[in-house]
């Protein structure tokens, strides 16, 4: 039988959108996958989460004389945080000639199909990969202050890619520069150049991706931080939930080597901080390096661990070093998997609900899907997880 839109449509959920929903489960990162398993749907109106943190203990226990007073009873302190899931969707089209065609050829619509979702597939998992270790802002890189051109240096280069589009911010929001198209992208200058007219930057200048701006679903980064309010909690108001932070205290912002040592004084002070024990390290790729150097400098070496899913990570202390390349840069975090969890909405799924997937794109002679996934990650003990900073990475990273 030739093919129609509703045979493409059906191919599309029953042949496609399974593999699309594995891949993109397992195929984005190790924490996206580890994630992924205890994902949790949000039960009643689906627009908020409400979770209830332990955070002191009952202070009515004490030691005293045989006919003397009684400790001042006490109890359990517990304080609620709350948050909402973000919206992240991705789209595909199918071309009107196609679908044509393939009333006439089964074989090129099935290649131009696979074509489409593959590059969806790939699109959704770097997505999920760099937002899960992100703190929900979409901020791709900061800009020094620099003078107006269509070349900008950037703090990081490793989350841009050429035909993306960005905007560009003055935080909180102010905007400098919108719809932007990356045409070029250079790792040794760290530069992008942009489409449209020079644009000039100041300090702390941040790019996310067109329309983004706060609307991320919340990351690693969020969780791992003294300062940021998160789950509608403030630090500044609630102390105890706050992560360790450790930067070079003798010299602040200057990087230090990574050593053994370094690396335990993180993990001993999460467990004296949470009582919570640490199951993982993250770095990049710098990281990874630098580490590897410091072991070869010392005679020693580690074999790398094969973790579920098919990654593998460097061994410290029996826990995994996991890398990521949209890992931030120069620092190493820690935590466990119980404090993490992923609360959804609604699955990676096509939109159907008026009966079809399909509808037309507007003045353009092609019909478009468009998949949807609304989730976010959330944090149960934010002392749990921590970060040693000022980390030097070798020439290069």
């Amino acid at each position: 039988m030739p093919a129609t839109l509703g045979t493409i449509e059906d191919a599309l959920k029953t042949d496609y959108l399974p593999e699309v929903q594995e891949q993109v489960n397992n195929g984005s990162n190790y924490f996206v996958m580890k994630l992924k398993q205890k994902a949790e749907e949000i039960d009643g109106d689906g627009k908020e989460f409400y979770i209830a943190h332990h955070f002191g203990r009952n202070a009515g226990v004490g030691a005293g004389t045989e006919m003397g007073d009684l400790p001042d009873a006490g109890q359990q302190g517990y304080k609620g945080s709350k948050g909402n899931v973000a919206y992240v969707h991705g789209r595909l089209q199918v071309s009107n000639a196609t679908i044509q065609a393939s009333k006439r050829n089964e074989t090129s619509y099935i290649r131009a199909l696979t074509s489409e979702v593959k590059g969806l597939t790939t699109d959704l998992q770097n997505f999920m990969r760099r937002v899960s270790l992100g703190d929900g802002s979409g901020k791709l890189a900061a800009f020094p202050t620099q003078a107006a051109s269509t070349t900008l240096t950037v703090d990081d280069v490793r989350l841009f890619f050429v035909q993306q589009i960005i905007d560009i911010y003055t935080l909180p929001n102010t905007a400098v520069a919108t719809a932007r198209t990356i045409t070029a992208v250079d790792y040794d200058a760290k530069t992008i150049t942009i489409s449209g007219a020079a644009v000039a930057t100041t300090a702390g200048d941040i790019a996310v991706t067109k329309g983004s701006l706060n609307l991320e679903p919340l990351g690693l980064a969020a969780i791992i931080s003294k300062t940021k309010s998160l789950q509608g909690l403030d630090p500044a108001t609630y102390a105890w939930w706050k992560a360790t932070v450790m930067n070079n205290t003798a010299s602040p912002g200057t990087g230090r080597a990574i050593s053994d040592l370094l690396i335990r004084s993180l993990i001993d002070r999460l467990d004296i901080t949470s009582g919570k024990k640490v199951e993982w390290l993250a770095g990049s790729h710098g990281i990874r390096a630098a580490y590897e150097a410091s072991l070869t400098s010392m005679k020693r070496f580690v074999n790398p661990m094969e973790l579920e899913g098919g990654y593998k990570a460097i061994e410290f202390d029996g826990m995994p070093l996991i890398v990521d390349r949209y890992m931030p840069s120069k620092r190493i975090w820690a935590g466990n998997w119980d404090d993490l969890g992923l609360y959804h909405t609604s699955k990676l799924a096509f939109m159907d609900e008026d009966g079809s997937m399909f509808s037309r794109v507007p003045n353009k002679p092609a019909y478009e899907a468009t998949a949807f996934c609304y989730e976010t990650m959330v944090c149960h003990a934010r002392n749990a997880f921590g970060e040693l900073g000022d980390i030097n990475e070798p020439a290069g990273y």
